[in-house]
């Protein structure tokens, strides 16, 4: 008898015969006929080991994207930036500009330039994530797309303004980096002080990021509000929480 599969191996698998789902649960006999390498990787995905890096595939916002050992995993509560933000913006005018900062692999900044067809800039200070953002910029077609290596704790060097600015930074304490998530690039996931260093740094250059009337949406762990809140306010910005949810918090910064 073929064991039981979890949600996750039923879709690698039903991803790897070309099959309907539900063909996977409904004939297990299927299981017999795959080979030892898709067992081991079945295997793997029982461990904890990330579906995503198996099929090189993830979805975002309704938008396939390219994704690979090495880049942060986008999670789905992510959208909620960019349902965020589209309720701020509707760019009438050409010269509309947008980043995604701490960017990984791109799907924030692909994601809402595909949904406002404005400008989009990417930006990270790690090269295998600057690659996989461009191999998604390929995939989906994008003209006015450009990346820019940053190592936001050196400071950030960006000369461009913009009115949009996304960013899902590391915001992870290091004692937290457990479990599945060892599978994905620390870095990509935790920083000091708890888990607000590179937020705090980003709100020093954030003034110098944003034109007039722009303002940027950030994810974090909902334990850094009144950190981050208060370190905004110090550098002379609102801050406005938008949503709390999943020991997650949403927020907007603006002049």
């Amino acid at each position: 008898m073929p064991p039981a599969l979890s949600k996750d191996q039923v879709k690698f698998l039903a991803k790897y015969l070309n099959l309907d789902e539900a063909k996977i649960l409904t004939e297990p006999s299927l299981y017999t006929s795959i080979d030892q390498n898709i067992k081991q990787k079945l295997n793997l995905i029982s461990q904890g080991y990330p579906i995503s890096f198996l099929t090189k595939e993830i979805w975002f916002f309704g938008y396939p994207f390219y994704i690979e050992e090495g880049v942060f995993i986008p999670r789905c509560e992510s959208e909620f930036l960019i349902e965020s933000a589209l309720k701020e913006f509707r760019p009438t005018a050409s010269n509309f500009k947008a980043l995604d900062l701490c960017c990984g692999c791109g799907v924030l900044g692909i994601t809402i330039a595909r949904e406002l067809g404005c400008e989009i800039h990417f930006a990270d200070f790690d090269d295998k994530a600057l690659a996989v953002t461009k191999k998604n910029i390929e995939r989906h077609q994008l003209s006015r797309a450009f990346t820019h290596k940053e190592n936001i704790l050196k400071g950030i060097k960006l000369k461009k303004k913009f009115n949009l600015i996304l960013c899902n930074p590391p915001y992870l304490d290091y004692s937290n980096y457990s479990g599945s998530l060892t599978y994905e690039p620390i870095k990509a996931l935790c920083c000091s002080e708890f888990g607000s260093s590179v937020t705090k740094t980003i709100f020093k250059y954030l003034r110098n990021l944003l034109i007039k009337g722009g303002c940027a949406f950030f994810e974090t762990a909902s334990c850094l509000v009144s950190t981050l809140s208060k370190q905004a306010k110090l550098n002379g910005f609102k801050f406005e929480i938008l949503t709390i949810f999943n020991k997650l918090c949403f927020f907007k910064v603006s002049l």
